[in-house]
């Protein structure tokens, strides 16, 4: 989208923060549930979705909606 210097517009019924808490790093992962081992266990929560790169891309999708919000809000609130 970068190089074709396209723009996206989408809606949710939420913020990213609240649409992409399920996906974590493995690190996060082995925090909400220490393990020795990378087998799954029943205990596990079937909905987590444990993946570096999406748990990166989700720390950049936030960040870039933040910056972008921020901005709007100050645009509008000058008014």
């Amino acid at each position: 989208m970068y190089e074709n210097k396209a723009r996206l517009l989408c809606t949710a019924e939420g913020s990213p923060l609240e649409l992409l808490e399920r996906i974590v790093t493995i690190s996060d992962a082995q925090q909400i549930a220490p393990r020795t081992s990378s087998r799954s266990r029943k205990s596990d929560d079937p909905d987590l979705c444990v993946d570096n790169e999406l748990g990166f891309a989700k720390d950049r999708t936030i960040s870039r909606y933040d910056r972008a919000t921020v901005g709007f809000t100050l645009i509008y609130s000058l008014d």
